[in-house]
C-alpha cells in the first residue's frame, strides 16, 4: 500500500504544471555580451603602423578573443565595413552611410550574431533639424547618424532596440541637440533599448546627466566593473584616471548589467584603433 501511495503522488507531481511555466514565462538564458568601438576611420595616419591596412588583422583578432554578440561601432568607411563584413561571417548587420563623399563616408553599424537574433526592424535618422534625410543642423562639424536595430533574442523571444551613434566632435549644440533627438526616438519603441556610441563628452558634462536621468549606465550599475577613459589617440594619452567618451547605456529596469570593461589592451605596442573598446555583459530582463 505504501508503494502503491508513492507512485500515486509521483503521477500527481508530475501532472503539475511547474510553476512559471505555466505563466508562460521563459527560463532560457537572456545574458548578452555588448561592445561600443570606435574603429578610427580609414585615412592618413602620423604613424605607418597605425594605417587601417596595417591594424585591421588585429582589429578582427581582437573581436575574435572578446566575442561580442552585438557591437556599435563608428567611423566605418566603405573599404573597412567590406572588411569587416568579410571576416566577420557570424555576424549580420545594419548600415546606412552618413553622406554622399565616395570611399572616405562613414557609418555607424550594428552588428550582431545572426545565429542568436532575428532583426525585425531597422533604421537610420540624421541628428538634424529634418532628420528623415541626408542633412546638417546646429553647426555640426559632419553629417551624424543614428543606426538602430530592433532585434529578437531567439532563445528567449526577448525583444529590444540596440541604437548606435556618433555625436559631433566640435559643436556642443549638435551634441545637445543630437542627444536629445535620439532620447525622444528611443520613447517612441515599445521595447527595451541599448544606447551605443562615441557621444564626445565625458562624465563631468551636463549632457551625461540628462543621458543618466533616462538611462542606466551600465558601468555604475554592474557589480563587476572599473574606471578607466577610452580615447587614447594610439596610446599617447594618459586615460588611466580618466572618463570614458564612449558608452554603453540601457533603459532602466529593462537589462541587469552584470560586468563592465574598458578594454585597455595593445598587441607589443600596436593598437587597433585610437580608441579602446567599450564592453558590457548583460542579462535582458
Amino acid at each position: 500500500m505504501k508503494n502503491l501511495f508513492k507512485v500515486l503522488m509521483v503521477l500527481i507531481l508530475m501532472s503539475v504544471p511547474v510553476a512559471g511555466v505555466a505563466c508562460g514565462q521563459n527560463f532560457k538564458d537572456t545574458t548578452i555580451t555588448v561592445m561600443s568601438y570606435n574603429i578610427r576611420t580609414f585615412g592618413i595616419e602620423n604613424n605607418s603602423r597605425d594605417l587601417w591596412t596595417n591594424r585591421q588583422d588585429l582589429f578582427i583578432q581582437h573581436i575574435r578573443e572578446h566575442d561580442p554578440d552585438i557591437i556599435g561601432m563608428q567611423e566605418v568607411t566603405d573599404l573597412q565595413a567590406i572588411f569587416i563584413k568579410e571576416e566577420l561571417s557570424d555576424y549580420d548587420y545594419v548600415l546606412q552611410n552618413r553622406d554622399w563623399i565616395p570611399f572616405f563616408t562613414e557609418s555607424s553599424p550594428v552588428f550582431y550574431k545572426k545565429d542568436m537574433f532575428t532583426l525585425l526592424d531597422s533604421g537610420t535618422f540624421w541628428l538634424s533639424e529634418t532628420p528623415e534625410k541626408m542633412s546638417i543642423s546646429w553647426n555640426s562639424a559632419c553629417y551624424r547618424i543614428c543606426t538602430f536595430a530592433v532585434l529578437k533574442h531567439n532563445d528567449s523571444g526577448k525583444e529590444f532596440v540596440h541604437f548606435n551613434t556618433h555625436l559631433d566632435h566640435k559643436s556642443a549644440l549638435a551634441r545637445e541637440n543630437g542627444l536629445a533627438l535620439i532620447m525622444e526616438r528611443m520613447s517612441l519603441q515599445n521595447h527595451p533599448s541599448i544606447l551605443t556610441g562615441d557621444f564626445n563628452f565625458n562624465e563631468t558634462d551636463e549632457l551625461y546627466d540628462l543621458v543618466t536621468a533616462k538611462l542606466d549606465d551600465t558601468k555604475y550599475i554592474a557589480p563587476d566593473t572599473m574606471s578607466s577613459g577610452s580615447f587614447h589617440g594610439f596610446g599617447k594619452i594618459n586615460i588611466t584616471n580618466g572618463s570614458p567618451i564612449d558608452f554603453i547605456m540601457v533603459s532602466k529596469g529593462d537589462f541587469v548589467p552584470i560586468s563592465y570593461k574598458v578594454l585597455i589592451e595593445d598587441y607589443d605596442g600596436r593598437y587597433t584603433s585610437d580608441h579602446y573598446a567599450v564592453k558590457s555583459v548583460i542579462k535582458i530582463k
